[in-house]
């Protein structure tokens, strides 16, 4: 079991049944350039919250209105039930008990690792040792705790700029949860790590989080990362909450097809929507040309009426191969769900495929399956050796939980 840090408070920060942040409503604009409009969310005591967006959806001015280096023009901010940012009312940043990890760290390269460290309780005299005045036991033995917690107690008397960007980033965590702040905002913290080096620091400052059971919301871009950190995904589009829910619930019931095409590479097209109120489990379909498919009834809208255009989005790996028939593959219709196409190209990825297909009837744009491995070499042993070349028939289907429908952004009004 792991032992439990140091505090320099008799009791934990927090007060039981409020949420360390609830934002109601935040609107907020520079000049006439609107960033945020009836922003809301909340976090919870321990909980880690990604802000998942394109560049300029308001991610890090939503950061900057909850730390206090922006006001609020309209809505309220609120740190563990009390209101610390209104249009009438700005509570400054240093009396918030907030955290900051920067996107570069932000060390003091003239200081040592342990001072750095320190700094983090610069409300405290006693942390400024350079400036001639003490630093108390309690405060030493935090920081050399969470020094040790993220494996650099032996660099504590290292100059920061002696550290690697992995290093770097570690004594950044440290320095902003040395005070024991009750939430910590973290602004791209893994975006100058290379690829290799990320997932590996990712990690280790998630266990720590956890570990301090300090609630946290982590700015992202980078839909991989927000999936695999975060307890709960707030998806922003222009300023305004395209989503909000755990990880499963984005990538299996995205809110808006915006949310849903944020998740990396998908099948887009148009459809039209079949109902058929007798037809039982069969009642919901979409239909493209002569093709039509099953629907998961329980994500089709209900005021979607029989007839109304359709936005469809299928992930690659719902777009599932099959072999090709025995006899008459070109000339046989689309039928029970499945179509006709051409495996075009290959990217063998070890565990698993990403296919380029062609379809030969009904739909008339390229379609992106992720197969997995095994499944590939099963359904063409000869190309897994190297003599078969591509194109080559399949059938297709497509994985009814995959599928995601949303009334047509040109449906009439």
């Amino acid at each position: 079991m792991t032992q439990s840090l140091p505090s320099l408070h008799a009791h934990s920060p927090g007060a039981p049944g409020r949420l360390p942040l609830n934002v109601s409503g935040v609107s907020h604009a520079y000049g006439d350039v609107r960033t945020l409009s009836g922003v809301s969310l909340h976090v919870a005591q321990g909980e880690v919250v990604a802000l998942l967006g394109p560049s300029g959806c308001g991610k890090s001015t939503l950061l900057r209105l909850v730390c206090g280096l922006e006001p609020v023009h309209e809505g309220e901010i609120a740190l563990e039930g009390s209101v610390v940012s209104s249009r009438k009312f700005t509570l400054p940043p240093e009396q918030r008990g907030v955290g900051l990890v920067f996107q570069d760290f932000a060390l003091f390269p003239h200081l040592s690792v342990l001072e750095n460290v320190l700094f983090g309780l610069e409300t405290r005299a006693h942390a400024f040792r350079w400036l001639g005045a003490p630093v108390s036991k309690s405060a030493r033995e935090r920081a050399m705790a969470l020094l040790a917690r993220v494996g650099l107690e032996s660099r504590a008397e290292s100059p920061a700029h002696a550290l690697s960007g992995g290093q770097q980033q570690r004594v950044a965590l440290a320095r902003a949860l040395a005070p024991e702040p009750r939430l910590l905002l973290l602004d791209e913290p893994f975006s100058g790590l290379d690829s290799a080096l990320r997932e590996s620091v990712r990690s280790e400052t998630l266990e720590v989080l956890r570990e301090s059971g300090c609630a946290a919301i982590i700015v992202t871009h980078d839909p991989e990362e927000a999936m695999a950190i975060a307890d709960r995904v707030v998806v922003l589009n222009e300023g305004k909450v395209e989503h909000d829910g755990t990880p499963t619930s984005l990538y299996f019931s995205p809110r808006t097809a915006f949310a849903a095409r944020f998740l990396g590479a998908l099948n887009v097209f148009e459809a039209h929507l079949e109902r058929s109120p007798s037809a039982g489990d069969d009642s919901v379909r979409a239909r493209v040309g002569n093709f039509s498919f099953l629907l998961d009834a329980s994500r089709v809208a209900e005021s979607l009426g029989a007839g109304a255009r359709l936005d469809v989005i299928v992930r690659p790996e719902g777009v599932l191969l099959e072999p090709q028939p025995p006899e008459g593959l070109f000339s046989k219709a689309p039928s029970q769900g499945r179509f006709l196409a051409q495996a075009r190209s290959a990217r063998w990825l070890g565990h698993e495929v990403l296919v380029t297909l062609d379809p030969l009837g009904g739909l008339s744009r390229p379609l992106t399956a992720r197969v997995a491995g095994s499944h590939w070499r099963q359904l063409f042993p000869k190309w897994s050796e190297g003599l078969q070349s591509l194109p080559v028939p399949v059938q297709v289907r497509f994985e009814p939980g995959a599928v995601h429908v949303f009334a047509s952004a040109l449906a009439e009004v």
